[in-house]
């Protein structure tokens, strides 16, 4: 398992294998201030950590981060291979983004946010297509709170924002974006821009 540091610098994430003791990996990541403050359910702020994907490891370019990797601060890639995109392609907002296909892979990640079970909230994001390399429709798949829906988006940067509502069923709602596609491998559906907001708060004016 690993617990997020509680204060923001450099540190270095090693494993060990179980039964010798034997360290087996090591990777040097940034926790940035951003990703220590973990929004109070019960407020008006975006509730997701880190939305805009700007504070981690500097991507150059771009960074192909693979399962179990936390240097995007906030979030944890969870299966396949993302890139994380500096300044090869445009964000919606802010400087950084991620492509779920990575170099190559079909991947996915994921943040655990703060929920109040039983209030409804809203998630919204802006999604485009890597244009570099097929295929010509990238299709996007979204896991929160028992629901799981697939978007879809042609070959170019003409960010759109997606909104979904769900209600939660607990305290913690893990949130998940993957890669659904099933050709290429190097060109994916990018995100930016995540949020989520409490509707029962009111807080949806503020979007």
């Amino acid at each position: 398992s690993f617990n997020a540091p509680d204060k923001a610098g450099a540190y270095q994430l090693r494993m060990f294998d179980a039964g010798s003791g034997k360290e087996i990996a090591s990777s040097d990541f940034t926790a940035g201030s951003e990703a220590l403050i973990q929004p109070d359910s019960g407020s008006c702020e975006n509730l997701v950590v880190n939305g805009s994907f700007e504070h981690g490891l500097n991507p150059g370019s771009y960074l192909p981060l693979n399962p179990g990797s936390v240097a995007i601060s906030g979030w944890k890639v969870i299966k396949g291979q993302v890139d994380y995109v500096g300044g090869i392609m445009k964000a919606s907002h802010g400087g950084r983004s991620v492509d779920l296909d990575g170099s190559p892979g079909f991947g996915g990640v994921e943040q655990v946010v703060n929920t109040i079970s039983g209030h409804r909230y809203k998630l919204t994001f802006d999604m485009a297509g890597n244009a570099f390399a097929g295929p010509t429709i990238k299709t996007l798949g979204v896991s929160v709170a028992g629901k799981k829906i697939s978007y879809t988006h042609g070959s170019n940067l003409n960010w759109k924002k997606v909104v979904l509502d769900f209600t939660a069923s607990q305290n913690k709602t893990i949130l998940s974006f993957t890669s659904l596609n099933r050709e290429g491998g190097y060109a994916g559906p990018v995100i930016d821009n995540v949020r989520v907001v409490d509707i029962d708060w009111g807080c949806e004016k503020r979007l």
